[in-house]
């Protein structure tokens, strides 16, 4: 069924609000889709889980996106987006991204606070409302924690080279 965390990619606290849209417009979109080494729909179903949690949901999009040859941070922007329309100072070359992907996938709405890693990159994000608390600390050394709470690891006081609160899908 999928309701256990962390997914492939993503492990995430809250809720996608837009979740049975955002399962529609990719089935939706599934008679189209065909991996760079001629991988067809067929052999990609589901494409998304309908029965699973909504976290496992947006997992699933993301490890197709980055199958079919996105970066994690990539992938992750197209499915999640900085509110992009709201913010003037954003850099142009940002902005044109964002608009850009705008037209290719549905932004996936939470409010939730999302960590995702492949292996070798790991990070932590909110969505673009930023209605979930969530902080960082990146050790000296490069180990990154993050959580909900403050103080997400005792290990990581006093040693901590950056530490701070998320702003919204960054």
């Amino acid at each position: 069924m999928g309701l256990a965390q962390p997914f492939r990619f993503l492990a995430h606290n809250g809720e996608i609000n837009t979740v049975q849209g955002n399962r529609s417009w990719m089935e939706a979109r599934a008679p189209g889709l065909r991996l760079a080494d001629g991988t067809g729909v067929e052999a990609l179903r589901p494409i998304v889980s309908t029965t699973g949690s909504d976290s496992l949901s947006l997992d699933n999009t993301l490890e197709l996106l980055y199958h079919g040859g996105r970066s994690l941070p990539h992938a992750l922007m197209m499915l999640v987006p900085e509110p992009w329309e709201q913010l003037p100072d954003m850099p142009a070359d940002r902005r044109a991204f964002y608009d850009f992907h705008a037209g290719l996938m549905e932004q996936w709405d939470g409010p939730a606070a999302l960590a995702f890693s492949d292996g070798v990159l790991a990070g932590a994000t909110l969505d673009r409302n930023g209605l979930r608390p969530l902080r960082y600390a990146l050790t000296a050394d490069g180990l990154f924690v993050a959580g909900s709470r403050q103080g997400p690891s005792p290990s990581t006081r006093g040693q901590s080279s950056r530490r701070d609160g998320s702003d919204p899908a960054r």
